[in-house]
C-alpha cells in the first residue's frame, strides 16, 4: 500500500510542478510607454495614440485611447507660432528711414536694434536670445508649443547677466550675440548694447532731418521683463502668425531729446525712461 501511495503522491507532485511552470499565462500589458519592442508584449489590447499626425503615434497600437474614454485623448501634437517683430506707428508699419511724430516733432528712423531674451510660450522657454534689427529683411522667429491655446507670452527686453557676460568672439556670425552684429561695447566693464536707436529729427516741421539723436543703452539694470496674457487658438501641426509690435513713438514719450545720453557704465534717468517706455509700447496681434 505504501508503494502505491508513494506512486500516487509522486504523480500529484509532478502535476503540481507542471501546472506551476506552464499553467500561468503571462498577463497582457495593454498600456506601455516603452518605445522598444523586445517581443515580450502582447499587442492584442495595446492602448495608445493611433493618429499618424501626432508626435507620440505608436504603429503597434490596436485601441485608440479616446475610444474607451472620449475625454482622454492621449495623442500629442505640435503647435507652431511665428512671431514677427516689427516697428509700428499706430496701425502703420515702419521700416528704415520711415517717419513718425512724437510731441509735435518729426523723426526719421536711421537704425534700430533691440535684444529680446528668454522668450517663453505658455511659460516654456523657446528661445534664449533674439535680436531685432530693422536693417534685416527677416525679423521673424518660429517657436513651438504642445498646448492648443496660447495663453501667455513672456520675454525680457535686454539680456540676462549671464548672456551679457558672453564673449562675442565665440559665436558664429549669424548668432545674435556674435561680434558681427556690432552690438558689443568695449567699455569698462564691457557690455552688449541692449538698444541701439538712432534717429534724425527736424526743428521746424519742414521734414528736413538734420539733427541726430542716438541712444545706445547697455546696462544690466535696464533689463525689463514683459508678460503678455493672450488667448490665441493654435492649429495642430500648423503655424499661426502673430505680430509683435513695438509702437516706436511711445518709446520717446516724455523724453527730453535735447539731453545727451553719454556712452558710460552708469545709467541715466533718460535711459531708464526709454526702456520703461518700450516696455509699455509692445503689443501682440494676430495677422
Amino acid at each position: 500500500m505504501n508503494h502505491y501511495f508513494c506512486i500516487i503522491m509522486r504523480y500529484y507532485i509532478l502535476v503540481f510542478v507542471l501546472l506551476s511552470l506552464y499553467g500561468c499565462k503571462k498577463e497582457d500589458n495593454p498600456i506601455s510607454n516603452s518605445n522598444i519592442d523586445d517581443g515580450s508584449y502582447d499587442y492584442t489590447n495595446l492602448i495608445g495614440c493611433m493618429d499618424e499626425n501626432a508626435s507620440n503615434y505608436n504603429p503597434n497600437t490596436t485601441i485608440a485611447c479616446d475610444s474607451i474614454n472620449p475625454s482622454n485623448d492621449c495623442c500629442e501634437y505640435q503647435y507652431f507660432v511665428k512671431l514677427n517683430f516689427k516697428l509700428f506707428d499706430g496701425t502703420k508699419e515702419l521700416s528704415r528711414y520711415a517717419n513718425f511724430t512724437n510731441n509735435n516733432v518729426n523723426f526719421q528712423i536711421e537704425r534700430f536694434k533691440l535684444y529680446f531674451s528668454n522668450i517663453r510660450i505658455n511659460k516654456s522657454l523657446t528661445t534664449d536670445v533674439f535680436l531685432f534689427n530693422i536693417e534685416n529683411d527677416n525679423n521673424s522667429l518660429v517657436v513651438s508649443s504642445s498646448n492648443e491655446t496660447l495663453n501667455n507670452i513672456n520675454f525680457n527686453i535686454g539680456l540676462t547677466t549671464l548672456q551679457n557676460q558672453s564673449d562675442p568672439n565665440t559665436f558664429e556670425s549669424s548668432h545674435p550675440l556674435s561680434i558681427t552684429q556690432n552690438t558689443y561695447w568695449f567699455m569698462t566693464p564691457p557690455s552688449y548694447m541692449y538698444l541701439m536707436a538712432e534717429f534724425k529729427y527736424d526743428n521746424n516741421g519742414d521734414m528736413n532731418f538734420t539733427n541726430p539723436l542716438t541712444y545706445h543703452l547697455a546696462h544690466s539694470e535696464l533689463l525689463r521683463e514683459i508678460n503678455i496674457s493672450s488667448d490665441f487658438t493654435l492649429i495642430k501641426n500648423d503655424t499661426i502668425d502673430l505680430n509683435l509690435k513695438i509702437l516706436i513713438p511711445t518709446a520717446l514719450n516724455n523724453v527730453d531729446i535735447s539731453e545727451t545720453v553719454p556712452h558710460s557704465s552708469n545709467i541715466s534717468p533718460t535711459s531708464i525712461l526709454i526702456m520703461d517706455n518700450i516696455s509699455n509700447a509692445i503689443i501682440i496681434d494676430e495677422i
